[in-house]
């Protein structure tokens, strides 16, 4: 057989771990390990995909826009609010 796997397609590279035995896949990762992976997975998704990235930034850019312009037309009514937290809720329904 090509590409290393046994007879009875067991051997390596043959499964879902490709070679890696069944109880290191069953170790849990740490937090920040699954941070890192998953950001280094991102940054090699957007050097993949430039496209992708720019739509990304330009939708945050008019989201956040238009929350400041919502936030820039309450000027005097701002007074009243007891707390930022409660002005969040009311004009952006969080």
């Amino acid at each position: 057989m090509s590409g290393g796997a046994s007879a009875d397609g067991k051997g390596p590279g043959a499964g879902p771990g490709q070679g890696v035995p069944d109880d290191m896949l069953k170790v849990p990762a740490s937090i920040s390990t699954q941070f890192w992976l998953l950001l280094v997975r991102a940054c090699k998704h957007a050097v993949r995909h430039p496209l992708i990235l720019k739509g990304k930034l330009a939708q945050t850019v008019f989201l956040s826009l238009v929350v400041g312009l919502i936030f820039l037309q309450l000027g005097e009514r701002l007074r009243g609010a007891a707390t930022w937290a409660s002005v969040c809720m009311h004009v952006l329904g969080l």
